[in-house]
């Protein structure tokens, strides 16, 4: 070497670490990374997304507000058959009190036929507290097939018999119609207004299946 000449130049210092990290320095014609969205993430897929996932928002809030408005449904479906059904067994009722002949069938017919009617203020309460209209709800509670079956047996003079089998077998199914509306109740007024149907169902039900026993 000679003395004049210039020394060399120091190698070039690697960074310590990743060297990874800093690729985009020592590369810079690296490629980019790819989006991952459809068409490079371009504003009209973005707009796309948006719209699939609005659509898909309002799907699911349908799916629950239809969920609540059937609860709602089973609720109020006890409380109208319970109404439909008290209608009917005072209906009934009092034709037991013009036809029947034995005591056990006069009391039935009586005693339902009042105790019915007295609680028919509180049950129509009961259709108001949970919004719907007592006329609309009571259209079609009569049963032509149990008319049917009286005149029948009316007819072959087993009026007695046949009636205290419907009205035992109807009280029956109140009873277990007036508890499931009287569960599903959750307003306090609504509650309020089927405990003495509840109370009351319960007593009927036990007075016509004891007859006989």
């Amino acid at each position: 070497m000679q003395p004049n000449a210039p020394s060399p130049a120091p190698p070039p210092i690697v960074p310590s670490g990743d060297v990874q990290q800093y690729d985009f320095i020592f590369n810079p014609n690296q490629p980019t990374k790819k989006s991952l969205l459809p068409g490079g993430g371009s504003k009209k897929n973005r707009i796309v997304l948006i719209a699939v996932g609005a659509v898909a928002l309002v799907i699911i809030f349908s799916v629950i507000a239809g969920l609540i408005n059937n609860l709602g449904k089973e609720n109020t479906d006890a409380l109208v058959s319970a109404a439909k059904q008290q209608q009917e067994l005072i209906r009934v009722a009092e034709i037991g009190v013009q036809k029947s002949k034995t005591q056990d069938a006069k009391n039935i017919a009586i005693t339902t036929k009042l105790s019915l009617e007295s609680e028919q203020k509180e049950m129509q309460a009961a259709i108001q507290a949970a919004k719907l209209n007592p006329k609309k709800v009571l259209t079609g509670s009569i049963d032509a097939k149990t008319d049917a079956a009286l005149t029948t047996a009316e007819q072959n003079n087993r009026f007695d018999e046949e009636f205290l089998k419907i009205m035992t077998a109807s009280l029956t199914n109140y009873q277990k119609t007036v508890k499931t509306a009287y569960d599903n109740a959750t307003g306090k007024n609504l509650k309020a207004a089927l405990t003495t149907q509840y109370k009351s169902a319960n007593t009927l039900a036990g007075v016509a299946g004891g007859i006989g026993d």
